[in-house]
């Protein structure tokens, strides 16, 4: 009897070393600047995180970023609108269940509470929480069995298609860029807020490199030089990257992501007109991730013609690219205010965001806070609050438990006065990713026989069986130690279940 011979095969199994949400607390006891006038009446505190950096040392995770504290208020001579803004810098290190070579990141954060008080005219006790949420996968290669041959040996295969091993690349850069005013606008003052996203437009392939280009969307709302109400300007500026990305080839899918971490702005001194430039820099990160999908055959049961058989099975968790979601949606809503004569900007940021897969398809949900500031009909600024949820269909289907984790942005905001107190607001949200279904494997890792247990050979090389509807051929061949292809062969099947009842031939196995 010929000895049994095994083929294996690797497959890429993903493993989920973190996935967790952590909190940050935010407190600052701050003093007002000589220059600034004394505070009448607080009008919006906010906080907003970003993380600059990851990195990786053994099972340790550390995230390090700055949150931007911008407190809006009126000022106590003449109402006029001020801001001030501290930045707060925070390191966050969470713990990995293990390692792996090649981790993949994703960690976004949020502002989930922010408040402020007046201790006095000149004093600010400011508290707030930021939500972490951080994620990490990482892949190690299970040898399962593929093939088999000797001793009788009968294997039952299943094709699948999964990914194969993935890469990830992460590079931080900076863009610099001069902005100027138009004419048409009152020079710059102070800046007020920001918002910045990156829209992908292209992402090619080339000699293990990834090469990426995007338009970085940024507006900003400013309070003009010696006085007046707040402007906003909008502007774009083209970047262009390019992550080391060894292995990658034009099969691979890839999921780049260009994360704005930060903008510093700077105003250029100008002439008799005031200052019209503005030095702009921001902080940048890159992240590509790269999977293909490979079809291969895995050993899901054996059972040999001639001795007792024992398994050996490694359950785990594998993942197949389904897609990938690229959708530009339009959240509204409307917001109850005061009595209003005036909308000056919408001020937005991105709440909790989640996926999820239902009857086939995968829906995206979460919350906008938006923040409309105001001018009553005295022309008094003030603040009107209102958090938007949305959820919609992205352009993907998945039959199973999702794998995906969205990336979010505000491309833009706009706004309309429907009532005497009433405005509503139009966002529009980008949402972008790559979307894996996970597979639960159980995988044969080794196939053991009992020969000193040896089953005797059949004495004849035909048998008769009478099969019922629905009844699986590989427990036929099973139970008369025969072979399923044979069977088919035999009774020329062309499906492993019997699509009627019917009588059999079943041969004998010879080696």
């Amino acid at each position: 009897m010929p000895e049994l011979k095994l083929t294996r095969d690797a497959v890429c199994v993903t493993e989920t070393l973190l996935d967790t949400a952590a909190e940050q607390p935010v407190e600052l006891d701050y003093s007002l600047p000589d220059y600034y006038p004394s505070i009448f009446r607080l009008l919006k505190t906010s906080i907003r995180p970003v993380i600059q950096q990851t990195r990786i040392s053994g099972k340790s995770l550390t995230l390090d970023g700055v949150c931007r504290i911008t407190v809006l208020y009126l000022g106590e001579e003449d109402n006029s609108l001020q801001a001030v803004e501290q930045t707060m810098p925070f390191s966050k290190t969470l713990e990995l269940k293990g390692e792996c070579d090649a981790p993949v990141i994703r960690c976004s954060c949020r502002c989930y509470h922010a408040g402020g008080r007046a201790v006095s005219p000149r004093r600010l006790d400011i508290r707030g929480g930021v939500s972490i949420r951080a994620r990490v996968t990482g892949q190690r290669e299970l040898p399962v069995v593929s093939a088999a041959s000797g001793s009788g040996i009968q294997l039952h295969t299943t094709l699948l298609s999964l990914c194969g091993k993935r890469r990830s690349a992460q590079k931080p850069f900076t863009v610099s860029e001069d902005l100027e005013l138009p004419q048409s606008k009152p020079p710059f003052g102070t800046l007020l807020a920001s918002r910045d996203a990156v829209r992908m437009e292209d992402c090619k392939i080339i000699a293990n490199k990834v090469i990426c280009r995007g338009e970085l969307c940024c507006h900003l709302l400013y309070l003009p030089d010696g006085g007046g109400q707040p402007e906003t300007m909008e502007y774009t500026v083209p970047i262009s990257q390019i992550a080391d990305l060894p292995g990658v080839d034009e099969g691979d899918r890839i999921d780049a992501r260009f994360e704005p971490a930060g903008l510093t702005l700077e105003a250029i001194p100008g002439g008799e007109n005031g200052c019209r430039h503005l030095s702009a820099e921001w902080n940048l990160i890159l992240n590509c991730v790269s999977d293909q999908n490979r079809d291969m055959a895995i050993a899901d049961d054996a059972f040999s013609t001639r001795c007792p058989t024992e398994l050996s099975r490694t359950p785990a968790l594998a993942e197949r690219m389904v897609g990938s979601v690229n959708l530009s949606q339009t959240v509204r809503g409307e917001m109850n205010t005061e009595p209003v004569s005036q909308v000056l900007d919408l001020l937005c940021n991105i709440g909790e965001i989640s996926a999820r897969a239902e009857n086939g398809a995968v829906i995206v949900n979460g919350t906008l806070e938006v923040t409309a500031l105001c001018l009553d009909r005295d022309g008094v600024p003030f603040t009107a609050d209102k958090t938007l949820p949305f959820e919609f269909p992205a352009d993907c289907s998945c039959n199973g438990e999702l794998s995906f984790s969205p990336m979010a942005q505000i491309l833009s905001a706009g706004y309309a006065i429907t009532g005497e107190a009433a405005v509503e607001a139009r966002v529009q949200l980008q949402v972008t990713g790559a979307v894996c279904e996970k597979l639960p494997i159980s995988g044969i890792t080794d196939i053991a026989l009992d020969e000193e247990a040896a089953v005797p050979p059949p004495s004849s090389a035909l048998r008769l069986y009478f099969g019922e509807p629905g009844e699986a051929l590989w427990d036929i061949a099973r139970r008369f130690g025969a072979s399923m292809a044979a069977v088919m062969e035999e009774n020329e099947l062309d499906s492993e279940t019997l699509p009627e009842r019917q009588m059999l031939l079943i041969p004998m196995v010879e080696d």
